[in-house]
């Protein structure tokens, strides 16, 4: 059962506390926004012991800019929303914090990305190690054309992280057990994950993106193709993923409902970072 109603979080969606620095201009019904002639960040962008540390990130495609100027901090153990409208950068910059930019043709990134003390864009950074440790669930549910079994088992395999068969099954069911999925499927490990539900496709995703162990996680618009009720399990997920096994969670959203299961929220809006408040959430 889940153990919030969606009335809950859409009120949650709306409280307001922490640190937030008194805004140069206002929107409609007095909601603070960025200045659009000093361009400033409405709130406070650094955190105490951060875990992840941007500054100065700047995003092109070719000539055009798509982030600009941002800057923020994301501590460890927490669960965070990106929110903004279609288009506003969110998506562009969290492909920057695990280098997923660098598989799109004419994409440029300035600033520095520090993750636990390592800028992710230094040279001598490997990014098939970097993307073990911080992994991504998309919008859309996207398993390979294969059973459920090898779905999972796709980055162990790669990253050699079991050495027998036996550690591989044990990887494989360790990590649907964690994203809720391992009742419904012990027994059709060989089916094809594609015959799956579009919520059991999310969480095969989301076993898929875990089973390496990631101490960072990353889910961009991981609800945007499901039901109210298939959502808010999926935000419980990843919510109680961080709880019960300190990954931090990044979470891409247009949703207030859904950005309300994160304590730190970020709004963008024009490539820009335009309110950063604490969402008084306990997750």
């Amino acid at each position: 059962m889940l153990s919030l109603a969606l009335t809950d979080k859409i009120a949650l969606a709306d409280t307001h506390q922490g640190t937030e620095a008194k805004p140069r201009v206002s929107g409609s019904g007095g909601t603070p926004r960025v200045s659009r002639d000093s361009r400033e960040t409405v709130g406070r962008a650094t955190v105490d012991n951060p875990r992840l540390v941007c500054r100065n990130v700047n995003v092109y495609y070719g000539d055009k800019q798509a982030i600009r100027d941002v800057s923020i901090d994301i501590a460890h153990n927490e669960v965070l929303a990106m929110i903004g409208p279609s288009g506003c950068g969110k998506s562009t910059f969290i492909r920057c914090l695990n280098r997923m930019n660098d598989t799109i043709e004419n994409c440029r990134v300035t600033g520095e990305i520090v993750l636990d003390g390592v800028n992710i864009y230094d040279k001598g950074v490997d990014v098939v190690p970097l993307r073990a440790q911080v992994g991504m669930v998309f919008q859309k549910p996207n398993p390979f054309p294969k059973s459920i079994f090898e779905n999972v088992a796709y980055g162990p395999r790669i990253h050699g992280l079991c050495g027998t068969k036996s550690e591989l099954e044990a990887a494989v069911e360790g990590s649907l057990r964690k994203a809720g999925l391992w009742e419904e499927v012990k027994d059709r490990l060989a089916d094809d994950a594609l015959t799956l539900s579009g919520g059991q496709q999310q969480r095969v995703a989301v076993a898929r993106a875990i089973v390496t162990e990631p101490e960072v996680l990353f889910a961009d618009e991981p609800t945007g193709n499901l039901d109210t009720t298939r959502s808010l399990e999926i935000m419980e997920l990843l919510t109680s993923l961080n709880r019960d096994k300190g990954i931090t969670i990044i979470i891409i959203t247009h949703e207030p409902e859904m950005a309300a299961f994160a304590k730190h929220v970020i709004h963008f809006r024009d490539g820009l970072v335009e309110i950063d408040k604490q969402n008084g959430r306990n997750t």
